[in-house]
């Protein structure tokens, strides 16, 4: 292992030197400092601070019940220092705060030791002394009492109501005027700094790394300066390891100390396992987020400037991280599965379980969470391991044979239906399991057809795609999530002759989604070509859902084709689509001027 490692190590260290060499060593490690004192700081302020941004901070973690919750429960008034308590002291008149304070307390006493009021056998003693104490302060009845008691309320079954009713008891409807402070105390502040810490970790894994590398890639794709080092000594593993190890390298400087802060908060807090896991499961999908953004970079990085991939990959980034931000921190039964999906879902869970846990989920649920997290990571590592592979032999050019070879697009293939169907819920039937799992991993799948075209130095125009054998992978992979949701939901319960129709529209629908991937990344399109390519996408996706429709329900004939319910014009178009789509895109794949290319061309 060493001796492989080796070479990798003698590679990278050029690309690392060029990253840090002037003054961009200096100024990573001041970025480091100072972002490791500003998360201290911000979670020191949230956890202690008696501000209200700090409060509203705390509220919105649920790490404290909001401030006027609190003044009802425990029957006190907050002031926020000496200064101001002393003079809500002195005021003398009737109706100052405490007094006021003080009827609201008798109102609920009033309303508890009512004459018509039965309390359960175990608070009766509650309501003698809320009976005693009301009638031994007759002086606190507002002149409106008969107007207020029609707008109060109490229940004897709420926690909530016994808890205001015990606490003006105890106080002898005498309101207690505290100075605020956080009740959180020192280990809830160091959990709260493991928390920014874990955040912005998070953040630096998740967006900006990946993010960085991407547009790093596409500049010397741009300058065309990435060619002549494919000229060295260097092979292609090691040129991409080197690249990728130079960018990653300020920003590796910079979450070193994010990732000590929230080790050592993982250690003093005694959660140390869902920290660990938050890191790992992190990092796997930070790999996989790197080797996403330099694919997409190596695809366009030479006819479109850096700005314009930064913006693009930025908006991707930027919307994956917030709706796994969303899904993360509200997992439920319904929305568990998710986590295989979205790349910051399973670490933000993590994070959240290892410094702000909830306990929201049974325990089948958390063990079903459990296993979906597993696979998330090991799906990321694998998908990294593809992708990585992939950006090798492009760089290399050696994808002749496509970017992938046939067994490795089948692995792919195999854990994308994995992750697809562990993304429904468990109580899914097989129908809806496997047309739903495909329907979430035919995306993907179309990203790794694209891996499998022939590539290498033939021109784009003078390409030989070999169509058939594609198709053929692609109904080998949907194959493999065909078993995977027999393993998952069992076999099918019942079947109608209507779903035969289904299965017509979509097997349509899939190849000709094959087919326009086909076109649209493996020769040069026009502008009229992309329109045209557009247009049959809408269609593929209503044949999609028509296939779906057929599948699992039992419609009426006239939705065979569903532009026809709207107009008999719209039907006949329908129809004609459904012929005409395959028979363009054929043409397309075949056209009259290059009678060479082969539909069956054998691969390799």
């Amino acid at each position: 292992m060493r001796q492989r490692l080796q070479p990798l190590k003698a590679a990278c260290l050029p690309f690392v030197t060029r990253a840090l060499r002037g003054p961009n060593r200096r100024r990573a490690l001041l970025g480091s400092g100072l972002l490791m004192l500003l998360v201290v700081l911000m979670g020191g302020f949230i956890g202690r601070s008696p501000s209200y941004a700090a409060h509203d901070m705390r509220q919105s973690l649920g790490l404290e019940q909001g401030r006027w919750e609190r003044e009802e429960l425990e029957f006190t008034i907050f002031v926020q220092d000496e200064q101001e308590r002393r003079e809500l002291l002195r005021e003398e008149h009737d109706w100052n705060t405490i007094h006021h304070r003080a009827t609201e307390g008798w109102m609920l006493l009033d309303t508890v030791a009512g004459p018509h009021v039965i309390p359960p056998r175990p608070y009766q003693e509650l309501q003698r002394r809320a009976r005693a104490l009301r009638n031994a302060r007759m002086d606190l009845a507002p002149p409106d009492l008969t107007e207020r008691r029609r707008y109060q309320h109490f229940d004897w079954n709420r926690p909530r109501d016994r808890q205001r009713l015990q606490a003006v008891l105890d106080a002898e409807l005498q309101p207690q005027v505290v100075v605020y402070e956080s009740p959180l105390g020192v280990a809830d502040t160091i959990r709260l700094i493991g928390l920014t810490a874990g955040g912005v970790l998070l953040l630096l894994w998740l967006v900006l790394a990946p993010l960085w590398v991407g547009v790093q890639l596409a500049q010397e794709l741009h300058e065309n300066t990435l060619q002549p080092l494919t000229g060295t000594a260097l092979t292609a593993r090691q040129l991409v390891l080197g690249f990728a190890a130079g960018s990653l390298a300020p920003v590796a400087i910079v979450a070193a100390p994010q990732l000590l802060l929230v080790l050592v908060a993982a250690l003093g807090s005694g959660r140390t396992v869902p920290a660990l896991g938050a890191v790992s499961l992190g990092l796997a999908m930070g790999l996989l987020s790197i080797g996403l953004c330099m694919l997409a970079a190596l695809a366009v990085g030479k006819q479109r400037s850096p700005g314009l991939v930064g913006i693009g990959l930025s908006a991707l980034l930027g919307v994956s991280a917030l709706t796994g931000v969303a899904i993360g921190l509200h997992v439920h039964a319904d929305t568990l599965g998710m986590v295989t999906l979205l790349p910051g879902a399973g670490p933000c869970h993590l994070l959240a379980e290892a410094f702000a846990p909830r306990a929201h989920l049974s325990g089948v649920d958390a063990l079903a969470l459990d296993l979906r997290l597993g696979l998330a990571m090991v799906g990321a590592l694998v998908l990294a391991a593809a992708s990585l592979r992939a950006i090798e032999r492009h760089v290399g050019g050696t994808h002749r044979e496509g970017a992938l070879h046939r067994g490795e697009a089948m692995v792919v293939a195999l854990v994308l239906g994995v992750l697809a169907v562990a993304a429904l819920p468990s109580s899914a039937r097989f129908g809806p399991a496997f047309l739903a799992g495909a329907a979430l991993a035919l995306i993907p799948m179309q990203l790794l057809l694209v891996a499998r075209i022939p590539g290498g130095d033939v021109p784009p125009a003078l390409r030989r795609i070999p169509v058939v054998p594609l198709l053929r992978e692609q109904a080998a992979w949907l194959g493999g999530v065909l078993v995977i949701a027999l393993l998952a939901a069992g076999l099918p319960q019942q079947f109608h002759p209507e779903a035969i129709v289904g299965l017509v529209h979509w097997g349509w629908a899939v190849v000709m989604l094959a087919m326009i991937t086909l076109r649209g990344a493996g020769l040069p399109t026009s502008i009229p070509t992309k329109v045209w390519l557009m247009v049959c996408l809408g269609f593929v996706a209503i044949e999609y859902v028509c296939g779906v429709i057929w599948c699992l329900d039992r419609p009426s004939g006239e939705s065979l084709f569903p532009l026809g319910a709207a107009h008999p014009l719209l039907g006949l178009v329908h129809v004609g689509m459904f012929v005409w789509i395959p028979i363009s895109l054929i043409r397309g794949l075949t056209p009259a001027d290059r009678p060479a290319l082969d539909l069956h061309a054998r691969e390799g």
